[in-house]
């Protein structure tokens, strides 16, 4: 039986129903991510609930875990607004 969580929602019922075999299947399948953790910090990002489907989707489709793209998104957005900011505009 499937663990629910605090919401009464259970793993898995965000995603698009007929998505939800392959994220199951997905689960041990080889994803993108960091070569190691040695010198991260953990963090707790919270999303509404359509954001996060579509992030997980955009995982499964990119075959990567979603921490690795959200550090990407990050990363990315942090170059654009360093670039805005050299150029004396703000992003």
């Amino acid at each position: 039986m499937r663990r629910a969580y605090a919401d009464g929602s259970r793993r898995g019922r965000a995603l698009e129903e007929e998505k939800q075999v392959r994220y199951c299947n997905s689960a041990m399948a080889k994803k993108r991510r960091a070569a190691s953790r040695a010198d991260m910090v953990m963090t707790t990002v919270a999303f509404p609930r359509d954001l996060y489907r579509r992030l997980a989707m955009a995982a499964l489709d990119e075959n990567a875990a979603i921490a690795e793209l959200v550090r990407e998104a990050v990363l990315e957005w942090l170059r654009r607004r360093d670039t805005a900011r050299r150029k004396g505009r703000k992003p």
